[in-house]
């Protein structure tokens, strides 16, 4: 309940600010028109921007969320656009509310992160029940520098932290303090996700100079 009420507070205080580009998304949905991706779930969708992206495309989406702001936000996108979606409010770490290999492909930008360990693998678990055989994956996560298998407090990215666990912290300031994170580094990343084969992985370079994302694309074969 906490962390719905304060990803609405995110989202009613930031707006449509609060959102992520990614350098090489154009390329990411090129990829999905060659491979005939229809049906695509944004997972942590936040105020749409990528689904309407996507949706301009020509792709059929569903945007999941906790906040039933950001949501809000990303309905008004697309009836300013006059474009048709999927709206659904829930948490990422409770089963998804889809049948088992409902959509093409999944993309989780900049969201897996949230949440304790045992939670983001119950996520990764549900993203592989609801994609079809020979479907996608995009995931993007921060790569973090510092020391990160501490506890107490401590300092990532500039920002000061608690560290609640062993890579997991909550940040002390900031639009997502006391929001809990995981601490993903490339092995982790891509061991959680083993049951998929990766088509590319790569580094995206964020607006501040420390801002660094890990990259996933990936197939469920």
């Amino acid at each position: 309940m906490i962390k719905t009420i304060k990803w609405n507070q995110v989202y009613e205080k930031e707006g449509n600010r609060f959102t992520s580009r990614i350098n090489n998304w154009e390329d990411v949905i090129q990829f999905f028109k060659k491979n005939n991706i229809g049906k695509v779930l944004d997972l942590g969708c936040g105020n749409g921007t990528h689904m309407l992206d996507l949706s301009q495309q020509g792709f059929s989406v569903t945007g999941f969320d906790i906040s039933k702001s950001g949501i809000e936000l990303a309905r008004e996108k697309f009836q300013q656009s006059k474009l048709e979606a999927d709206f659904l409010v829930g948490s990422m770490h409770k089963k998804f509310p889809f049948q088992d290999g409902h959509f093409d492909a999944v993309i989780c930008l900049r969201t897996l992160n949230h949440g304790e360990k045992y939670q983001v693998q119950k996520t990764i678990n549900e993203i592989w029940r609801v994609i079809k055989p020979g479907g996608y994956i995009f995931i993007s996560t921060i790569k973090i520098f510092g020391q990160k298998s501490r506890q107490g407090n401590g300092i990532l990215n500039q920002m000061p932290v608690n560290f609640i666990a062993p890579y997991t912290y909550r940040p002390l300031e900031g639009k997502e303090a006391d929001i809990i994170h995981f601490v993903f580094n490339k092995k982790a990343l891509l061991h959680m996700f083993k049951n998929f084969t990766v088509v590319k992985f790569w580094l995206d370079i964020g607006e501040k100079h420390w801002e660094k994302y890990y990259c996933l694309l990936a197939q469920k074969l």
